[in-house]
């Protein structure tokens, strides 16, 4: 039997063990007794499948973070949330935040395979999710294909966050921290009734870092800094009457920052700084750079949306959404290390999208309930231009720079639905399917400033491309007990292909071949979720198979482009194990954690370029097929273990809470020839609390193990491995006010 086939019969024999494991727990504590040390785990309530459920009733994964564990964790951004999730990985990059689930993600070109939406609304651009964590009230992290009820593209997941309601009474906080590298920011939210039917809240977050994590050692920049970040936030919920809610959010961003694309040559390889430039060898200290230039990167964007809930007299609930998005940004940067005449990368970016759902959804009901919408989606995608400013040594032969300049406009409209059906007592079938159509249409040029001075416009490439896919779910559920539940589901998921990068050659402005096909994923899972001990533990299991056809891959072209390609027509399978649990260990302790097993390999039918070090700087590529290789950033295992401590003292509540979380080796590319260590973190915060509850101080640590983690790897045969760093051990102290209520 291959380790495949023994997984999913192991996975499967979790079904059947369920009862025997409900029994015992009901005989170790009767049903409906308390422990008398006090009370059990509070149930946790989730909108996975567009209503409001009890988690241990929801036929699929879903990792929940609520607003006290962040604070008890002093998490503040998305790219934390790793350390809290297991099979998700979240790395900052270029400006905004990756996400990968269970090894699928945005190693991939075009839209994320992790969707993020906040208060309902689809965020296409990694970059909202570089800020700071707005006022959260909580954040869902669903896990597999959810195409059925989320729509494009999100194969990998989805990450849905919600921000705090308006309260029935005035009240606010404020908050400042500062922590090492001169960290300082401060946060203010405010909230309560306008009038009897008007309600607000209103937040903003300011941050900035005095010191880099690092030095430029040839201009004596500070690097890895983050100059300002601002984020406000402001909410209004409506209720003319007791059937009709209206809700208006709006949001505003505004960051500098050079954290990013401080590269370095990775591990023991030799980077080439440039076309035909000198080789160059990283620095003893990783968060320093030798990059000849004043890296950079800006940010702006926000927007709103309006949502009317409307109950009809028929029973039905009524959901209209409608969203506008504004963003722009700019990257400049070099990867040539310390040449003197360095080739720079300057990339403009300007996107403006816009959404409008209906959403109809039953009464709640114990024999059938049901949700059916439309979904409208549409984004302008500007890149103008993507220039590299080459050396005045090369001039004569590449021009002094080469601009390309695309246009992506894409257009979809989705029909949906998903019915519960009670088939007997205890036993449930969902039943859901999607409909989408999507038109996306492409324009690019290319254009060359020579050495004398003149502007030579390379060809017009435009085309445009038609989606029509389903996509569907299907899930078996059955209460064993009242305390233990399975189930098992097969799902479709499809992300859009599209249009290549355009290419920027020198002696060839031909736009490359276009486009790339459509990926499909099948996922058949299986699992247990578990109340024991009088709902002291939580305890929940799942087994996961993934199969993909047409698997979308970035890869560099053999040559002089350094720009990404995708390559489609490969297959690939994916299966693993997602286990996670919460124990109410006494009154004051509190034992969470989570594990992740992944195992992924290619099943060929594709060729990419497989890299090996040039001992002359840079690397060789050599066009092969990636059978039997792991997928990128697929860590075969992945876990998070926290106590968490509270306890009422004379003189007030003491918080003190520490997670450990590990991720294991993984490959970076498909050609598997990097693979970034383990890396184990440790976490820590000691917190202080009035009697009244109005003041908290809380000292707390962050990676304080100084594990090194990779936050961007670049690797192609001009310039070989390079790498970018993320956050390094950080402490500080939080000074937090409540006042109102």
């Amino acid at each position: 039997m291959t380790r495949e086939n023994l997984f999913l019969t192991g996975t499967a024999m979790l079904l059947v063990l369920a009862q025997s494991t409900a029994a015992n727990a009901q005989s170790a504590l009767p049903e409906g007794q308390r422990d008398e040390r006090g009370a059990g785990l509070q149930d946790i309530v989730v909108t996975a499948q567009k209503r409001t459920e009890n988690l241990q009733k929801v036929p699929l994964v879903v990792n929940v973070v609520d607003q006290e564990t962040l604070k008890d964790q002093a998490l503040t951004r998305f790219d934390q949330l790793n350390t809290l999730v297991p099979n998700l990985t979240a790395r900052p990059r270029s400006g905004g935040t990756d996400f990968e689930i269970r090894g699928l993600g945005n190693f991939q070109t075009g839209e994320p395979a992790v969707q993020t939406y906040i208060d309902g609304v689809y965020m296409p651009s990694r970059e909202t999710t570089s800020a700071d964590l707005p006022d959260v009230a909580s954040i869902q992290v669903l896990k597999g294909p959810q195409g059925t009820l989320f729509g494009r593209n999100a194969t990998g997941g989805v990450i849905v966050l919600t921000t705090e309601a308006p309260p029935s009474t005035f009240r606010g906080r404020g908050e400042f921290s500062y922590g090492t590298y001169e960290t300082a920011s401060g946060r203010i939210w405010l909230g309560g009734p306008i009038s009897n039917t008007l309600g607000f809240t209103a937040s903003a977050n300011y941050s900035r870092q005095g010191e880099g994590w690092g030095r430029n050692l040839i201009n004596g920049d500070d690097v890895y800094r983050l100059f300002y970040d601002l984020n406000t936030r402001g909410k209004l919920v409506w209720q003319p009457g007791d059937a009709t809610t209206v809700t208006l959010i709006g949001d505003y961003q505004h960051r500098k920052s050079n954290r990013y694309a401080n590269y370095q040559p990775l591990l023991d390889t030799v980077a080439r700084a440039g076309r035909g430039g000198t080789p160059y060898v990283r620095t003893s200290n990783l968060y320093n750079s030798s990059a000849n230039y004043h890296n950079i990167f800006k940010f702006e964007g926000g927007g709103g949306s309006a949502r009317i809930d409307q109950d009809l007299p028929c029973g039905i609930k009524l959901m209209s959404l409608t969203s506008y998005r504004k963003l722009s940004n700019r990257y400049a940067f070099t990867s040539d290390g310390p040449n003197p005449d360095p080739t720079v990368l300057i990339v403009d970016q300007r996107r403006r999208t816009a959404s409008q759902e209906f959403q109809f959804t039953s009464p709640e009901s114990d024999k059938f309930t049901w949700v059916a919408g439309v979904y409208l989606f549409r984004d302008i995608y500007n890149v103008d231009p993507l220039g590299i400013l080459f050396p005045v040594s090369l001039a004569p032969i590449t021009g002094q720079r080469q601009d390309s300049r695309t246009r992506t406009n894409i257009g979809s409209a989705a029909i949906y639905a998903q019915g519960v059906y009670s088939i007997l007592p205890g036993t449930r079938l969902t039943v859901g399917g999607r409909y989408t159509y999507e038109l996306r249409k492409y324009r690019g040029q290319s254009t060359v400033l020579t050495a004398a001075g003149a502007s030579v416009p390379g060809g017009v490439f435009q085309d445009n491309i038609t989606i029509k896919r389903p996509s569907w779910r299907l899930a078996l559920e059955q209460d064993f007990s009242d305390q233990v539940t399975g189930y098992v589901s097969y799902s479709r998921g499809v992300k859009s292909g599209g249009f290549q990068p355009l290419a920027t050659i020198p002696t060839n402005l031909t736009p490359l071949p276009s486009p790339f096909k459509d990926e499909l994923l099948d996922d058949v899972e299986a699992g247990v979720k578990t109340k024991l001990f009088d709902n002291r533990l939580r305890l929940n299991i799942a087994g996961f198979h993934y199969s993909f056809r047409n698997i979308q891959l970035t890869s560099y072209a053999s040559g002089a482009t350094v720009q990404a390609l995708v390559f489609t027509g490969g297959d690939a399978t994916v299966y693993g194990l997602d286990a996670d649990f919460e124990a109410k260990l006494s009154d004051d302790f509190t034992l969470r954690g989570g594990l992740g097993l992944i195992h992924s390999r290619f099943k060929g039918g594709v060729l990419i370029d497989f890299l090996q070090p040039n001992p002359a700087g840079g690397a060789i590529a050599t066009r092969q097929d990636p059978r039997g290789n792991d997928l990128p950033y697929a860590p075969h295992i992945s876990g998070n273990i926290g106590l968490n401590y509270d306890h009422e003292f004379a003189f007030g509540k003491i918080n003190l809470n520490s997670t450990v979380s590990h991720v294991g080796k993984q490959y970076v590319a498909a050609d598997n020839f990097v693979r970034l260590p383990s890396t184990t973190q440790l976490s820590a915060s000691v917190g202080w609390t009035s009697r009244s509850g109005r003041l908290t101080v809380q000292l707390w640590g962050r990676n304080l193990t100084n594990a090194i983690l990779y936050a961007q790897v670049v690797n192609n045969a001009n310039v070989g491995y390079l790498a970018d760093v993320a956050e390094p051990r950080t402490y500080g102290l939080t000074f937090r006010v409540n006042f109102g209520g």
